[in-house]
């Protein structure tokens, strides 16, 4: 069902964004009419949220008998502790993002559009990454689960990101990467 969720606030942001922009604002608005297609996508997300978790009480944390609620606390809490990191992550490099915005932008649009252009491919790498290491996290969490040591699909997938970096560095070298993985600093 999240899944669900976010399609809509999607597919809807996909629909009202034209209509937003070329139909109900007049012209020079476009940016204003995005904006706003954007904010209403999101707001029937959240409420389809709201009302997804208000009919399923009985299987969310607060559904949950007095004892429970205990160890569901703490099982909260091990999963915000988990999570800080990549939010912190995320969270500084949008704060850095606006920062250079800010900075680039008294040069001009074009100079902004660079920016932007130089962002995308930087996060390229990025992106496989997180890929590669979200992709294997269920396999490795299984055999970690049972027991047995996964020596095979790491190297797998080391030797696979090894590739990557070896295919989207400029000059074809390794170097770029071998600060991040070992087996990229051959």
């Amino acid at each position: 069902m999240a899944s669900f969720g976010m399609i809509l606030g999607c597919v809807l942001n996909i629909i009202l964004d034209p209509l937003f922009m070329f139909v109900l604002l007049p012209s020079g608005n476009e940016v204003a009419g995005a904006a706003m297609a954007t904010a209403l996508s999101n707001t029937v997300g959240l409420i389809y949220f709201g009302i997804y978790l208000y009919t399923h009480q009985k299987n969310t944390l607060d559904g949950q008998k007095e004892k429970k609620k205990a160890a569901a606390g703490r099982l909260f809490g091990e999963i915000v502790k988990g999570g800080i990191p990549g939010f912190c992550m995320v969270a500084l490099a949008m704060f850095s993002n606006c920062f250079l915005n800010s900075m680039i932008s008294t040069l001009g649009s074009a100079a902004v559009a660079g920016l932007g252009i130089v962002r995308k491919i930087d996060q390229l790498a990025y992106a496989v990454n997180q890929g590669v290491t979200q992709g294997m996290l269920p396999l490795v969490a299984y055999c970690y689960s049972a027991g047995r040591r996964l020596t095979d699909p790491l190297s797998c997938c080391s030797d696979l990101y090894a590739d990557f970096c070896d295919h989207s560095s400029i000059s074809g070298s390794r170097k770029g990467c071998g600060t991040f993985h070992p087996v990229c600093a051959s």
